[in-house]
């Protein structure tokens, strides 16, 4: 919170990888994943009394979110979105990031919940408040939603 060089030094090398694992998550390309770091980290080190001041436990869990928001708000929209093609009767999405494509092919109610916990980083008791569910309901859909998303990844990256 003073500045300290030494300190920010220590917070970089503690959290820089896992945090650029997941902005490469949301945004496979390596240059602008490693500008949406540096976004990151200098927006933690000017906005550090902003962690305090937040409901999260830990300072991990708030540079999560901060790496989730900028990485999301950083991208556009065009560079974001599916292009849908129709090959051999077969629904193909080209230029969507990883995210995007699998859930996609999530029911609405999994792909809604998983969307909300992922990329807003709400709890389930959040998210049940918002979409007006029980708390039940909303964790039955993310364990759905994880249960395909450790297939997705099982068949797109063994």
């Amino acid at each position: 919170m003073a500045g300290d060089p030494a300190a920010q030094r220590l917070l970089y090398d503690k959290y820089g990888g896992a945090l650029y694992g997941i902005v490469l998550q949301l945004i496979p390309e390596c240059a602008k994943a490693n500008e949406i770091l540096v976004k990151v980290f200098t927006y933690a080190f000017q906005n550090i009394h902003a962690f305090t001041e937040s409901d999260h436990v830990s300072l991990f869990t708030w540079l999560m979110k901060q790496a989730r928001e900028i990485s999301l708000r950083d991208t556009s929209p065009a560079s974001m979105a599916a292009e849908v093609k129709v090959e051999d009767q077969q629904l193909t999405l080209s230029n969507a990031h990883y995210i995007q494509r699998f859930t996609a092919h999530l029911p609405e109610q999994s792909s809604q919940v998983f969307r909300l916990c992922y990329y807003k980083g709400l709890s389930t008791q959040a998210i049940a408040r918002l979409l007006d569910r029980e708390e039940d309901e909303v964790k039955q859909s993310l364990s759905v939603a994880m249960i395909e998303f450790r297939k997705y990844l099982q068949s797109n990256w063994s």
